[in-house]
């Protein structure tokens, strides 16, 4: 479990143990966009932001519904990675 913690005021932000390889691009994220950040932080955005950012993914939902779930006190997160 990832604690996040509040990222300019339109994200999440939580720090990794490992640093992971980056693929970093200037990209206008939107609600939703879930990037790594300098290899060892993970953000997920609620709003917009421009900045150098590996995209990870995207989630599907509302930026109303995604900006209340990240703005409680606590949020934490859980990641799963699947082999193909």
């Amino acid at each position: 479990m990832l604690k996040l913690d509040p990222y300019l005021d339109n994200g999440r932000i939580a720090f990794l143990d490992n640093t992971l390889t980056i693929n970093d691009q200037m990209i206008n994220t939107t609600s939703g966009d879930i990037v790594l950040f300098e290899g060892n932080k993970i953000i997920i955005f609620y709003g917009n932001y421009t900045g150098s950012y590996t995209l990870l993914g995207h989630l599907n939902i509302s930026r109303s519904e995604l900006s209340e779930l990240l703005t409680e006190d606590e949020v934490e997160l859980k990641l799963e990675i699947e082999n193909k």
